[in-house]
């Protein structure tokens, strides 16, 4: 889909970025009752019998591993895993279980001629058994950190993200981001193939620091 995005212009475009964010609302049509939740085929980034609970123990090892970088760039740590446990009571602790990619983005996805959604690439470490609406919100989340999309695609991504969505549902999407920016804080991804997601990191960390964190909803142009 990268490939695309660097030729595809107006209704083309949006009608591509459309249904790569449907494709990760379809994901989450698949159940996953008998599984704990977490990490479906990486054992070491563990499971736990609440969604919640599997979320904060992330960010817990995270913020160990990273310790010393986290530090420089936002003070005590303990501070800055407090702020992350607050966001996160906005996530249910047992909501339904469904399959999340949990690597949703552009250059994961394969798109035909038509523009239809062809195929979902790398399932692999970071896929999850996850809350509905996880793998939508990384979908939009994502293409902020994709070299190939523009600002105005993260707009309509988010207004699709958004639309008909409560406080109550952007409060969990904002718990989402901040989930992913600590769990995805790796100094060493600066210059990798991503070097937007490392700049990413510091900078919702720092409005989680900051408590404008949430402000990702009003740049986006919808209330």
């Amino acid at each position: 889909m990268t490939e695309a995005l660097d030729r595809l212009e107006g209704d083309g475009r949006r009608r591509a970025l459309s249904n790569y964010f449907g494709a990760a609302v379809a994901i989450r049509s698949i159940t996953m009752d008998d599984q704990p939740f977490g990490a479906l085929l990486d054992p070491d980034k563990g499971t736990a019998p609440g969604w919640r609970t599997f979320l904060s123990a992330s960010i817990d090892r995270s913020a160990m591993r990273y310790q010393a970088r986290l530090e420089a760039a936002f003070g005590n740590v303990a501070t800055l895993v407090d702020k992350a446990r607050e966001r996160l009571a906005a996530v249910p602790e047992s909501p339904d279980k469904t399959l999340a990619h949990g690597d949703f983005l552009p250059g994961n996805v394969m798109i035909g001629d038509d523009l239809e959604v062809s195929a979902v690439l790398d399932f692999g470490a970071w896929t999850l058994v996850a809350e509905p609406s996880y793998d939508a919100t990384g979908a939009a989340m994502f293409c902020e950190v994709t070299n190939e999309c523009r600002p105005a695609d993260w707009t309509f991504l988010r207004s699709l993200l958004l639309d008909g969505s409560n406080q109550a549902a952007i409060d969990v999407m904002t718990a989402y981001r901040v989930y992913f920016a600590f769990t995805l804080f790796d100094p060493m991804d600066a210059a990798g193939l991503y070097p937007k997601l490392y700049p990413w990191n510091v900078r919702t960390l720092g409005g989680l620091s900051d408590g404008t964190v949430g402000d990702w909803v009003q740049e986006s142009g919808v209330n």
